[in-house]
């Protein structure tokens, strides 16, 4: 309620803003879902080796979500007034034949300017309760035999075959008002309608090939494969191929290589169009370019190409982008190649565990929504406006700000990730504690992704530093447990002018919790978390990151602790009833 002040960036600069908080940006919201769930399943034997299990079951949910918002038409109708001839505020006539009901809004009385309060016939209207409707229905039937298929020297061979049958389908439409975009201050939403069934049909062999023989105490191979057709997509078939060695005691050597098969599902195919706004700075590029660039780099010159100031958008202030997202009916099925090997050593005289797994993973077509500032920042670094996203933006207006991008859902080319996943567990039983230390680390070899055809290296960027790591050391005292933990973040580097900080070294965070358990079933649990009170990294503006979203001067998700110091404390007790 009342107003709020703060300073506001314009054009890199800043300026005093005065913004009315009234009601309407804490609506009242409801939810009202009804679910059912119903299955019914059997199982058996068939044979003395061999048995079934089988369910079949269905799925229906009818939810209304409800909304106060006001009305974006209604909203201007109000504030385009006048003084009539008695010195009232009204409507202008051209509101009122929009509007014959028209309420002129004063927002400069002192209820309105100190207290965030206006009149209730003025609410009454602008304001609406907006209400959408979502049914999802699902059908679904599994059947599978799994049993003994015959003997080996070393053991049984086991195996499983199946069927699954999937149905489902999505209707959801948004209030009329949603869908006509005429919520002021809000985004607007399309009707996301459709239906996709699924046939799949598997099975699964696990081959014993050596039981204690020499350098194999076990060698088993476990071998599956898939087959899955889609309505709306198609078929494909998938497998995976397994192998534990156990050498001997101490050492295990496991491996797997295999190939993964994902079909768009109903969001992603059928979401109807959906509208937010997005503030421009940190996201068009050309904004003070002449400072950010040189007049020999791509982004310079494609921005003075569209007749820009170098000083673009100068002291003036910039609207919001209008931002699209929508499902996509024509994407591919996600797919993938991978494999990991590595082992593990457990020498009982040591009382720990060390395991070394190196993967290397290939995703073609991943399904994603790309960034806003990924868009734009991919359209401006390419020569004479040459890459496939440019399509997603709409041209520049009068004043030459950006207006619509389009995010919707798209295929990523390729996506590879290769490296290297450490683990190392010690525990100890002392005379009077226990202890142990959980040790892990992941190493980032390869990081990279292929998109219309334009290939771009990761490793490093925001989001996938070189290496990252976790330490525990937990320690059991009777009834306390105390715990402390270590976090480790590799640096980080994006590319970016020269005046700007794109660049993250090292951090590394403590936290640690105090537990008692008492004989009576009562637990106590107090938790410090960022001890040593470290902030997170800063950042500046301009970086042009495609991996990452900056917020405020940081970046969050990569596993900096956004917040400083802050400590917990859980009570619980357990009844028996």
């Amino acid at each position: 309620m009342g107003i709020t002040g703060g300073l506001a960036p314009i054009g890199g600069r800043a300026a005093l803003t005065i913004v009315p908080s009234y009601e309407i940006q804490d609506p009242a919201n409801f939810i009202d879902v009804e679910r059912t769930n119903t299955f019914l399943g059997l199982k058996g034997d068939i044979t003395e080796t061999w048995t079934y299990d089988a369910y079949i079951g269905f799925s229906w949910s009818d939810g209304d979500y409800k909304q106060s918002n006001w009305l974006d038409g209604q909203v201007s109708a109000s504030l385009d007034a006048e003084i009539d001839g008695n010195g009232n505020l009204v409507c202008s006539a051209a509101s009122l034949a929009d509007y014959p009901d028209c309420v002129a809004g004063d927002l400069f009385t002192e209820d309105a300017l100190l207290r965030g309060i206006l009149p209730q016939d003025h609410l009454d209207f602008i304001s609406t309760f907006t209400q959408g409707n979502t049914v999802y229905e699902s059908e679904q039937f599994a059947a599978y035999v799994t049993g003994r298929l015959f003997d080996m020297p070393a053991g049984e061979v086991q195996a499983v075959f199946g069927y699954e049958y999937r149905n489902e389908s999505i209707n959801d439409v948004p209030d009329i008002e949603h869908q006509n975009d005429n919520l002021w201050g809000r985004s607007s939403a399309g009707i996301t309608k459709g239906e996709d069934t699924v046939n799949e049909f598997f099975t699964e062999i696990e081959i014993p090939l050596f039981q204690d023989a020499a350098l194999a105490q076990e060698l088993t191979v476990n071998v599956s494969w898939r087959y899955t057709e889609y309505d709306s997509y198609g078929g494909d078939d998938t497998y995976r191929i397994g192998m534990n060695w156990q050498t001997n005691d101490w050492l295990l050597i496991r491996g797997t290589t295999g190939t993964s098969f994902r079909a768009p599902d109903l969001f992603e195919q059928f979401l109807g169009n959906e509208t937010s706004f997005l503030s421009p700075f940190g996201r068009d590029i050309c904004f003070d370019y002449g400072e950010n660039f040189t007049p020999d780099t791509t982004v310079f010159q494609n921005c003075a190409s569209e007749g820009l100031a170098p000083d673009f958008p100068g002291a003036a202030g910039s609207p919001s982008i209008r931002t699209i997202t929508g499902g996509n009916p024509d994407l591919k099925a996600e797919t993938s190649d991978s494999w990991t090997a590595g082992f593990i050593l457990t020498p009982e005289w040591v009382g720990a565990s060390v395991a070394f797994s190196w993967f290397d993973i290939e995703i073609e077509n991943t399904v994603a929504s790309p960034s806003v500032g990924f868009v734009i920042s991919d359209c401006y670094n390419s020569e004479n406006f040459s890459s496939g996203f440019c399509s997603r933006i709409a041209p520049r207006d009068a004043a030459g700000f950006l207006t619509d991008v389009d995010a919707s859902l798209l295929n990523v080319g390729l996506q590879r990730s290769k490296g290297l996943d450490i683990d190392i567990v010690y525990t100890k039983e002392f005379s009077a504690f226990d202890l142990t230390i959980d040790l892990s680390a992941t190493h980032i070899e390869k990081q990279s992704q292929v998109l219309l055809g334009v290939f771009d290296d990761y490793k490093g960027k925001w989001s996938y530093p070189d290496w990252v790591a976790q330490g525990d050391i937990r320690v059991d005292y009777r009834d306390w447990t105390f715990f402390w933990n270590v976090d480790f973040v590799g640096s980080q580097d994006e590319d970016g002018p020269s005046s700007r900080i794109c660049k993250t070294g090292t951090k590394t965070y403590n936290g640690a919790s105090i537990r008692y358990s008492s004989q009576a079933d009562w637990e106590v649990i107090g938790t410090v978390r960022n001890i040593f009170d470290k902030d997170p990294p800063f950042i500046s503006d301009g970086c042009g990151s495609q991996t990452a979203a900056r917020l405020f001067n940081t970046v969050p998700g990569v596993g900096y602790q956004l917040f400083g110091r802050t400590f917990s404390l859980q009570l619980s007790k357990a009844f028996n009833l």
